[in-house]
């Protein structure tokens, strides 16, 4: 089974910051979705979310408080095969940051988020189970 870390950003005013997928990404062509990514094989999902932050942003992991909220599992259906996600959570100060990753960074509140239709699955799933971010 695949295994992912993703994170959601949140800011002061409790918006989460997210990331818009580009045109070409291999997958979710476009979407919006949080920062984060696939599990080395020997790789915690502690390690996987820092070294994911690291490649795909300019936030300086040393001083971000990520905290673990869950992990769930989507199965085979809309994955080639069942997905595990483990799911963390970061405040941070303001949504000025370059990406490396992605085509964009979008704000939006929890309640704006659910139900869009753009969503990358994970992220809908998320949010649509009745999930919270802290």
């Amino acid at each position: 089974m695949k295994q992912f870390a993703i994170i959601f950003l949140k800011l002061p005013d409790n918006r989460l910051v997210m990331q818009r997928r580009t045109s070409d990404a291999p997958y979710a062509l476009g979407k919006l979705g949080v920062f984060g990514g696939q599990k080395n094989n020997n790789e915690s999902p502690d390690e996987c979310i820092r070294r994911e932050l690291k490649e795909e942003t300019s936030l300086d992991i040393k001083t971000l408080n990520i905290t673990a909220l869950s992990d769930f599992i989507i199965s085979k259906g809309v994955y080639p095969e069942d997905r595990r996600f483990f799911v963390y959570e970061s405040s941070i100060p303001k949504a000025e940051f370059a990406i490396f990753e992605g085509a964009a960074i979008e704000v939006y509140g929890i309640e704006e988020l659910k139900g869009r239709q753009d969503l990358v699955e994970a992220v809908d799933y998320y949010l649509s189970n009745g999930f919270f971010v802290l």
